[in-house]
């Protein structure tokens, strides 16, 4: 029988403001009320230097590309065979354009193969 997986992703490219009482162990303080603000010990799982460096990788090459960063990391998870349901959450217009075309266009192999060694020991 085939495996599946489901995964759910959140991505913000936005930095985290410097407002709450609550920091993680990075030193990053966050908005009052938002789920790292409430629970800050999960902080640590995504706000980690590994996660940092990826990110850094992820805006060098959608500059290099010229692409939009979240389009990059959406083509990365719409494009992952082993997945069969992604969550995609939308502010504006903009945030589901790049969804669809994600889901749509894709990006190459060699390209999957890059991102998905970035982070790896």
């Amino acid at each position: 029988s085939q495996k599946r997986v489901r995964v759910v992703v959140s991505f913000s490219v936005k930095k985290a403001r410097r407002q709450s009482d609550a920091p993680c162990t990075s030193g990053i303080r966050f908005p009052k009320g938002t789920r790292f603000d409430i629970a800050p010990t999960h902080a640590d799982i995504y706000f980690n230097d590994r996660n940092f460096g990826i990110l850094n990788q992820l805006r060098q090459k959608a500059n290099e590309l010229g692409e939009p960063m979240v389009y990059l990391a959406m083509a990365w998870v719409l494009g992952n065979p082993d997945l069969t349901t992604v969550l995609v959450g939308a502010r504006n217009t903009e945030h589901i354009d790049n969804a669809v075309r994600a889901r749509d266009e894709g990006i190459s192999k060699a390209l999957r193969n890059e991102m998905s060694a970035w982070g790896v020991d």
